[in-house]
């Protein structure tokens, strides 16, 4: 059996093992919710953004009709 080529992987998350631990981004996108869910971030899918502004200490995203601002700013 040939040798995994781990670099040709595009989904990997970071540990303490050398090459990473392998995920499929299914596995990253769950995780990602979780943490989200977690410090009661409202995940919307599906709603374009069209603005995303940058700001000393925070950043402001423009989805649909609304603004969203997060960090440690206004």
């Amino acid at each position: 059996m040939p040798p995994v080529r781990l670099g040709a992987l595009r989904f990997r998350l970071p540990s303490p093992a050398m090459e990473g631990v392998l995920t499929s981004l299914e596995e990253v996108g769950t995780l990602l919710a979780e943490r989200a869910s977690k410090l009661g971030v409202r995940v919307r899918r599906g709603v374009p953004v069209s603005a995303l502004t940058q700001e000393a200490g925070h950043v402001v995203v423009r989805a649909g009709e609304e603004e969203h601002a997060a960090g440690t700013g206004p």
